[in-house]
């Protein structure tokens, strides 16, 4: 992104956002140098997308002291106001204080002569600490989730940090605070079809406020850890240009707020449960992950194995936009002793061309059964497959995500489950599989419980494979005697004559 002097700030303000945040960055904290991160034109194209779309509802998850609140409840809350003053803008926080303190940020930047040079609009007499209307009739107000703002409503609802993160693992208050977003701020919109809800805040657990909005319908979700755990690549457009936010795994979001040192020492300092969940966004349900990195056996390579069964895993998704479930297709090798997985391809598919991309997955690689999800367009795969020649196994899930892995803990614990180190794919899968059933994504996951599952069944004689005996191993087929010939005549009846 170009960096901009201040008369060229000044110039683009009124119609671009990170040049408004930029100047009003000087305003609150005068004399401090602004770290311009590409993280931070990013979050600004994504709130310009969400004063451009009415109705638009927008999750924004960033780890603490990395601008969130100045970014996103400040500034944004200015910008709207700067160019539609008759608007009203409801800022909530789980305590009356912080939300009046960034009540308090709103107005100082409101009043400054920066933003005066930049905009008509000005605040009018009513001026309190925790409201204030402007002169064409909008403003802003500040409340709480400790009570309901009863009487008053609002076009845009900025919900910033609703939680704290002493009650990450209470259950009546994580359901209380979801019941009050639902109950008491929702219905503040003045117009359901075009009022737009910013929820801001750092992950605390797995049934935070973003995680029971995060599948609603409406809800979009921008999601940056402070290290990325997986490739990222989100396109976004600014200054009418198209930009790509990218990082590697292992790169950090502001090596010059938080160097590589300084988030090791962080990691030494924070249990694992809160730092995957306030810094990685990764929350963990209460006690960790369920599955450990030392019951995980990385190797080189794998030992020859004799008489593997041979199993693809497919766990199917049904769209291909950003923050959509993926399609994942796995290659195990099994035996009683080890269960390696040889290969994951994970992507977004088109779900039209879901069951060609199975089928070419299969013949490249002849698995000895596929096991398919009848779940999306597994339907339409295991059809596919069947016509194919290919032995399938259908699966119909019964129990949740979270128990399905559980029953795979035996085979974690004895480090039967194997790992390639030079995978391109293992950073992926390990940061998924590490982190449920707090990850973002949980396709992985699926297919792994899917495959294990069914190879430990099998092994105990649970499942059956026609031919193929509990060690794995091919059953010969008996030779057929001269009875059992197909083309052997039949012995003629008694008192036939031919």
């Amino acid at each position: 992104m170009p960096k901009y002097t201040k008369p060229e700030l000044y110039l683009l303000a009124r119609c671009n956002f990170y040049a408004f945040m930029r100047l009003m960055f000087d305003v609150l904290y005068d004399g401090i140098e602004f770290e311009d991160a590409d993280y931070t034109h990013l979050i600004s194209a994504v709130l310009e997308e969400v004063y451009l779309e009415p109705g638009r509802n927008q999750i924004i998850n960033i780890p603490p002291r990395f601008l969130k609140s100045f970014i996103v409840t400040t500034s944004f809350s200015a910008w709207i106001l700067a160019k539609r003053p008759h608007l009203t803008i409801m800022i909530a926080c789980h305590t009356l204080s912080l939300a009046k303190a960034h009540h308090a940020n709103l107005r100082k930047l409101m009043k400054s002569d920066v933003y005066q040079k930049i905009s008509k609009t000005r605040i009018s007499d009513k001026d309190t600490e925790v409201e204030f209307k402007t002169e064409q009739g909008g403003g802003a107000l500040a409340v709480s989730f400790e009570a309901a703002p009863t009487g008053r409503g609002c076009d845009y609802l900025i919900v910033d940090d609703p939680i704290k993160v002493d009650d990450a693992f209470n259950p009546e208050t994580l359901a209380e605070c979801t019941d009050f977003f639902r109950q008491s701020l929702v219905s503040r919109l003045n117009n359901q079809g075009t009022g737009n809800i910013i929820v801001v805040m750092q992950r605390v657990a797995p049934a935070d406020l973003t995680g029971r909005l995060m599948d609603a319908e409406g809800f979009k979700l921008l999601s940056l850890p402070l290290v990325a755990i997986e490739g990222e690549k989100i396109n976004y457009t600014a200054m009418g240009a198209r930009h790509v936010f990218s990082r590697k795994p292992g790169e950090i979001l502001n090596p010059a707020r938080m160097p590589p040192a300084a988030v090791e020492k962080l990691k030494g300092q924070l249990s694992e449960a809160d730092y995957s969940a306030q810094f990685q966004q990764r929350p963990m349900a209460k006690g960790g992950a369920i599955v450990k990195q030392e019951w995980l056996c990385i190797v080189d390579n794998f030992s020859p194995m004799p008489n593997p069964i041979t199993i693809m895993s497919c766990d199917t998704a049904t769209r291909v936009e950003e923050g959509a479930s993926y399609t994942v297709f796995q290659y195990w090798s099994m035996t009683p002793q080890f269960y390696d997985l040889h290969y994951v391809r994970r992507e977004r598919i088109a779900l039209e061309d879901i069951s060609t991309e199975a089928v070419k997955f299969a013949r490249l690689l002849k698995p000895r059964v596929i096991l398919v999800e009848l779940m999306n367009a597994g339907y339409a795969v295991a059809e596919a497959l069947r016509r194919d020649g290919f032995c399938l196994k259908e699966v119909q899930p019964t129990q949740s995500k979270e128990k399905r892995l559980l029953r795979c803990m035996s085979a974690f614990h004895s480090m039967k489950v194997r790992l390639p180190a030079k995978a391109l794919w293992l950073d992926d899968y390990l940061a998924e599989l590490l982190a449920f059933p707090g990850s973002r994504y949980d396709d992985q996951v699926d297919a792994t419980s899917q495959a294990v599952t069914f190879a430990t069944d099998f092994f105990l004689g649970i499942e059956k494979l026609d031919g193929v005996n509990l060690n794995g191993n091919h059953i010969a087929r008996k030779p057929r005697g001269p009875k059992d010939h197909p083309l052997r005549p039949r012995p003629r009846p008694r008192g036939s004559r031919f």
